[in-house]
């Protein structure tokens, strides 16, 4: 994340193995919390990285906060492929990222893509909600 406002400090970062891929689906939300549910979201959403990463297709999974305000948190996952992405989101685990986002004081910023473009809240949604089917 060059020039990124977002922090590399270990306790909040896991890093993101690099992709060279072009298929690949990426999946960031970025997260704005109040102090004290900062506090409670960035451990939880650490607590999924490694049940994340060691899925089929996921090439990567990290948790930074923003360096300049510690409150705003970046979610990033990466997966080799679209039925991969569907697959987890739709699983028991990603409910540690729904909760995270649940818990923002303002509406979180989701940006879901791969080379045919990029969609946001509504797709996430729409994935979460499907079993199985078309592309987002």
């Amino acid at each position: 994340m060059a020039n990124s406002p977002y922090g590399t400090h270990p306790a909040y970062l896991h890093g993101m193995r690099a992709i060279q891929d072009v298929s690949v689906v990426t999946c960031i939300v970025d997260m704005h919390f109040s102090t004290p549910d900062a506090t409670t979201a960035v451990p939880l959403l650490l607590s999924g990285v490694d049940l994340t990463e060691a899925k089929t297709g996921c090439r990567g999974c990290s948790v930074a906060r923003d360096a300049a305000d510690p409150d705003r948190i970046r979610y990033s996952e990466e997966w080799a492929d679209e039925g991969s992405f569907r697959r987890h989101v739709q699983s028991p685990d990603f409910q540690r990222v729904l909760a995270a986002m649940d818990l923002c004081c303002e509406e979180p910023h989701v940006v879901i893509g791969n080379l045919s473009g990029h969609q946001g809240m509504a797709c996430l949604q729409q994935v979460r909600d499907q079993k199985g089917g078309g592309s987002p």
